[in-house]
This record gives C-alpha cells, sequence and structure tokens, in this order.
C-alpha cells in the first residue's frame, strides 16, 4: 500500500513535468518498475540482520565470520556499482539493468543449495554484484528530473528502500520459522524473476541524455575539486557505515541485550524501516523548502545519535524500545536522500551522473567495513560498546561533518532553468 502511494505521489510529480516536455509519460512505467525491482534488492539486503543469526546456528560459525559474509556482498556490490557505467555505454541503461537484476535473483536462488558457509558466501556474492549493476541508475534518473524537488523525488527512492527494510526482516522472519534459514532468499528471487519478464515488456529506455555512457567517463576531476564533494564523500561513507552496523547488529542486539525472542526482534527492528518510510520523504520535502538543506540534515543525524545512545545502552520494556526504533527511523533514515540531493546540487547538471556514481562508491566503502569489523567487536568487547562504536559515534560525527557543507542548489538548477 505504502509502495502504491509513493508511485502515485511519482506519478503526479511526472505528470507535472510531462506538461513542461520534460520526460514522457511512458517513462512513469519505466521508474515504477525500476522501484518494484529496487524494493525485491532492499528485501534481500535488509533482511541479512534476520538472517545471520540462522545462518550462524546452521553452520556453526561465528559473528566475526557472519560479519564478514556481510561485508563481502558489499564490497560485491561496489564492484558491480563500479562497472555498471560500462555495462550502461555498452548495452543501455535498460538491459544493465535488467541483466542486473537476474544475476541478483540467481544469486538467491541457487543459495539455498550451499552444502557449506563457503559455497553460501559465493552465492550471495554473484546476487549481490548484480545488484550493484542496477543500483546507482536509479537515484541519478530521479535526481535530475527535478531540481526544484529533489530530496523530496530521492526520497521516495529511499522509501522504497525503507519498504523492503520493512517487509524484509518481517517476511523473513516468518519463514526461517517454519522453512528454515534459505527460505526468504528463494522467495525473494521467486518475485524478482516474476518481474523480469514486466521489466522487459513494459519498461522504456529514458531519454538519451539520461543514459550517455560517455558522461559516465568523464568530469571526474572537475567534481573532486569541490569542496563540497570531498566532505560529502566523508560523511556518506561514515553515515553508511554507521546504517549497515544498525542492520547487521541491532535485531542480534536486541535478542541478547534486551531478551527478546527471534520473531519479537525482527518485528520491533523492521519498525525502524517503517519509520523511514515517512521519514525520507517528508524530511526530504521539507528540506526542498528549506534556504539551507544541511541544517536538516545535521539536526535529524545529531537527534539519531542521541536516540541511539540510548537504544543501545538501555535495558527496557517493549513500549520504549519501540518508540525509540521509530524515531531513530524516522530521524536517521533520510540520511541518504539530504545528503545525495546535497551531493548533486553542488555540481552542474552535467556532472550529476558522476558525482552520483562517486557518492554511491564511497557509501559502499562503510558498507563493506561495518558488519565484519562490528562483528569483531562483539566477539572481544561486547555487544553494547560495540553498537556504540559501530552506529552511536559515526552517526554524530556525520551530522557535524554535513554541517559544514554549502547549500549550492544553484549550481546545479541553473542547467535546468
Amino acid at each position: 500500500m505504502i509502495f502504491v502511494l509513493s508511485c502515485k505521489s511519482l506519478n503526479v510529480i511526472i505528470g507535472k513535468w510531462d506538461e513542461n516536455g520534460l520526460i514522457r509519460a511512458k517513462e512513469l512505467i519505466f521508474i515504477t518498475i525500476s522501484l518494484a525491482c529496487y524494493l525485491i534488492f532492499a528485501m534481500y539486503r535488509l533482511c541479512f540482520g534476520v538472517v545471520i543469526p540462522a545462518i550462524e546456528e546452521a553452520f556453526q560459525v561465528d559473528k566475526a565470520a557472519a560479519g564478514a559474509l556481510f561485508s563481502a556482498t558489499s564490497l560485491a556490490t561496489a564492484t558491480g556499482a563500479a562497472i555498471a557505467g560500462a555495462f550502461m555505454a555498452r548495452m543501455g541503461m535498460k538491459r544493465t539493468y535488467l541483466l542486473g537484476l537476474i544475476i541478483l535473483c540467481f544469486g538467491m536462488a541457487v543459495a539455498p543449495t550451499s552444502f557449506n558457509f563457503a559455497v553460501l558466501s559465493f552465492y550471495l556474492v554473484i546476487a549481490s554484484f548484480g545488484a550493484g549493476l542496477f543500483l546507482p541508475t536509479l537515484y541519478t534518473i530521479l535526481g535530475e528530473y527535478k531540481a526544484k524537488s529533489r530530496a523530496m523525488i530521492l526520497g521516495i527512492a529511499n522509501s522504497t528502500f525503507s519498504l523492503g527494510g520493512f517487509i524484509g526482516p518481517w517476511l523473513a522472519a516468518q519463514l526461517i520459522i517454519i522453512y528454515g534459514w534459505s527460505s526468504p532468499f528463494l522467495a525473494f528471487s521467486l518475485i524478482g524473476f516474476l518481474l523480469v519478464p514486466i521489466f522487459w515488456l513494459f519498461a522504456h529506455p529514458l531519454r538519451n541524455e539520461m543514459s550517455e555512457g560517455s558522461r559516465i567517463s568523464k568530469g571526474y576531476s572537475q567534481v573532486l575539486r569541490k569542496g563540497n564533494v570531498i566532505k560529502l564523500l566523508a560523511s556518506i561513507t561514515i553515515s553508511n557505515f554507521a546504517f549497515f552496523s544498525i542492520i547487521a547488529w541491532t535485531p542480534t542486539f536486541l535478542i541478547e541485550f534486551q531478551g527478546f525472542d527471534f520473531y519479537i526482534a525482527s518485528i520491533v527492528f523492521s519498525l525502524f524501516s517503517l519509520s523511514g518510510i515517512f521519514g525520507s520523504i517528508i524530511l526530504g520535502k521539507i528540506s526542498d523548502k528549506l534556504s539551507n538543506r544541511n541544517r536538516l540534515a545535521f539536526i535529524t543525524a545529531f537527534i539519531s545519535g542521541l536516540i541511539s545512545i540510548f537504544l543501545y545502552t538501555m535495558r527496557s520494556d517493549y513500549t520504549f524500545i519501540i518508540a525509540a526504533m521509530v524515531l531513530f527511523g524516522f530521524t536517521f533514515y533520510p540520511f541518504w536522500n539530504l545528503q545525495m540531493a546535497i551531493a548533486q546540487e553542488s555540481v552542474e547538471r552535467k556532472y550529476v551522473g558522476i558525482v552520483t556514481g562517486i557518492m554511491y562508491t564511497a557509501s559502499l566503502t562503510g558498507s563493506i567495513i561495518s558488519p565484519a569489523l562490528v562483528g569483531v567487536l562483539i566477539e572481544t568487547i561486547g555487544i553494547v560498546p560495540s553498537m556504540l562504536y559501530g552506529a552511536s559515534i559515526p552517526t554524530i560525527l556525520y551530522s557535524f561533518i554535513v554541517l559544514t557543507c554549502k547549500d549550492l542548489r544553484d549550481v546545479s538548477n541553473k542547467d535546468h532553468n
């Protein structure tokens, strides 16, 4: 229902754009199906925190090994994202996106056949590589459509990711209880494979100016000379480090420290993403109306850091944990679309694709390091200080870095006028 509402909101916006001749109406189909594919990835990616305890039990591995698996899949996604531009230049956006979806679904489909942890890791790395082929393009497409509503539009994509974070852990927990650790991967792959023919039949390629491969290979030096971009590369790396620490280890924290059972922990954790659906769009829309977007990014990040300190240090009842998780998700989740909007507004329109790819790759650096590092910390110093080092402190640090950025939306908007 929330996904449908997001698509309806996007339809209204696109209708307005179409009147101005910016895009064709048929591109709505492409965007809607792209968001549906993105939802499959989000369900896969954000169910890891729930699946990890089951994998540890099934293959008798420790938290360091489980965290290393999470980090390996992030590295594979980063690799796919790094070469996605070359694929798009040769194959076009539609075929590249479709290829990535097929590889993602194939890796998930064969994961249940794993007879040991190494084979499972290999299959999930393949799946994550496929995801990397199609992920960066969506944020570029949406970010270029309407500069004045950039953060809200990017928030629609971010809310789709959040929706996957709500559905994925809950559905994974249900399936694991009944069918075992491998069932979520099989279910998600089946849904993804069903989307493949729909994508092929109904998706239309975007305008040539949106998918020129030459843009990806040019302009890096100009982009990297900008102080705003350098600061944002640091902040999105740190904030994504915190985010993946949260999604990888919060369910374990709820089980081991708060004493929740597996099912309750998955439900409570899913509220983090559920509230993020609304936070991404609402706070994104608010930031579009502000003269200084980075101040809102600072406030939400700083509040998130404070909430996480209380969440990860206090033994509390269900009511407090649920309230904290909901508020935490609402304020934390917009970190992605707010920073991406600031970055895209820091460059001219012809460089939006480049800065989006660079930002995405930098963010994956944080996600590669954090699950494994925090997993090792949990084994050595315990889960409470590990979550403080892995989630709370990086979130507060990110808030102060993004505060130093400047609002430069006139730089990118001048090409739209």
